[in-house]
């Protein structure tokens, strides 16, 4: 996708950097909707030419499929140039406002100046494939035919790089900006490619990758990125160079096309605390455990009495399922909402941590025929505790409780072993109030535990080689 900055970037640089400021709404549309782009200034389009449905450049093999204008201050000769392209076949698209302006003085005459780019903007648009849009939706309609060979279904989360290779293939730089997992469902050209691989750039592995029907889908871990490399058929990369398995930040491939075969509905909670039903804090801590009960919010009064309501101590869910598992088949353990971790077991097989959505596992190693044990043990924040006391010191004053709040906060202090930890607390925390009605509300109220819906999904293919095939019955 190629988006001018249309200024010199030599000669004008600080108007460069204005224009380039003004573009940042229609770059952030085409990142987040998966067009790769690249920017260009006034010497570019004035090269440019069209060939075989691309605009080229005599300055580099890079070729587009059409150009896009946030600007409305235009060079009256790359207006004409634009024209020229766009009666050839190109698409030029502008958003926001048509260039109505040139940016000189012109020797006295810019007004006539300014009018010649008026008139040039209207010919241009008037071209049935040229347009004037004001939307992200009119944007995207607009460029429907012009995705690229790779791209990825709309995420606010991901930007990638793209390039054609000498061997007809396509690669793509994929990143996940965010500091949590994403998931990232990627198209690649029908029909084209016939040879696909993960280039893992941190350790130089490459993998083979498993697309099918034209489309992958990952989770990319915080802040990790991937190369995938598409060849066509007549292009592949030896055997012996390839690993085994998939990269390190990919954790789960391709979750769509699941198909749920289990709901889990029922389960017993073992909770072990000393402020079960309270709000402070008993001579003692108890077990308790609640029986064929279905998920709810801890923070509710009304869930379990709302004997849950300041507990911050882990509990652990337990229920059993039924499954048949078939050859071949991958499945997935899905526990939908989550706050804030969960350890997983399955068959007494303790599995990864889960801290960041999406809250699911692929457990197709460790099931069995017949019965399954499922073991899921959520901590909630910690914070939770200094909610409870502030609320019983707020409704009874009673002192003894203020110093058992601040000999709570001592000891949570004195268990972080990270000073950025520390500092956060310190942040968040905030002394027992003095009035009927606290300020708790600054304090994090996301204290749910486990909310669901558990489910286990059987999906289209693997998301890694299996060491050993599940028990089928």
């Amino acid at each position: 996708m190629y988006v001018p900055s249309v200024v010199n970037l030599t000669a004008e640089p600080s108007g460069a950097s204005k224009r380039l400021n003004a573009g940042a709404g229609v770059l952030k549309i085409l990142s987040d909707n998966g067009y790769a782009w690249d920017g260009t200034n006034n010497d570019s389009i004035l090269n440019a030419y069209y060939e075989d449905g691309f605009i080229c450049s005599e300055n580099s093999d890079v070729k587009y499929k059409a150009i896009i204008i946030q600007d409305t201050t235009l060079p009256v000769a790359v207006m004409e140039k634009l024209e020229e392209l766009a009666q050839e076949g190109t698409q030029v698209i502008f958003y926001g406002d048509l260039p109505d302006r040139q940016p000189g003085y012109a020797g006295g005459k810019y007004e006539e100046e300014d009018e010649k780019v008026r008139n040039i903007a209207e010919n241009i648009v008037a071209n049935i494939h040229c347009g004037l849009v004001k939307s992200e939706t009119e944007l995207m309609n607009n460029l429907s035919g012009a995705k690229g060979a790779i791209y990825y279904e709309k995420n606010e989360n991901v930007r990638f790089a793209r390039r054609t290779l000498e061997t007809g293939g396509e690669v793509a730089f994929i990143r996940n900006n965010i500091n949590a997992a994403t998931t990232v469902e990627v198209n690649v050209a029908p029909g084209k490619f016939a040879n696909y691989y993960w280039l893992e750039q941190s350790t130089g592995e490459i993998y083979r990758a498993d697309v099918q029907n034209n489309r992958v889908a990952f989770t990319l871990a915080k802040v990790a990125s991937i190369i995938l490399l598409c060849e066509p058929a007549n292009y592949a990369i030896d055997n012996e160079d390839v690993s085994a398995g998939l990269p390190l930040n990919l954790e789960i491939v391709d979750i769509m096309g699941e198909e749920a075969i289990v709901s889990i509905d029922q389960f017993d909670l073992t909770v072990t605390a000393d402020n079960i039903g309270t709000a402070t804090k008993a001579a003692e801590a108890t077990t308790k455990i609640y029986q064929s009960i279905e998920l709810g919010y801890w923070n509710s009064t009304t869930y379990l009495d709302g004997e849950l309501r300041y507990v911050n101590a882990p509990g652990t869910y337990t229920a059993k399922f039924n499954i048949s598992p078939e050859a071949g088949k991958r499945y997935c353990l899905s526990l939908g909402s989550v706050y804030n971790v969960a350890k997983v077991k399955i068959n007494n097989e303790e599995m990864d941590a889960l801290a960041f959505s999406p809250y699911s596992l692929d457990i197709t190693e460790q099931l069995i025929c017949g019965e399954n044990d499922l073991e899921i043990k959520v901590t909630p924040s910690t914070f939770i505790r200094f909610v409870g006391f502030s609320q019983a010191f707020s409704d009874s004053g009673n002192t003894d409780i203020m110093y058992t709040y601040y000999i709570h906060t001592l000891i949570w202090i004195l268990r972080m072993r990270d000073w950025s930890d520390r500092l956060t607390f310190f942040l968040m925390w905030r002394p027992p109030p003095r009035t009927k009605n606290p300020p708790y509300r600054r304090l994090p109220t996301k204290w749910k535990a486990l909310t669901g819906p558990i489910t286990l999904l059987k999906v289209r293919r693997l998301c890694k080689p299996l060491s050993t095939q599940p028990e089928t019955c």
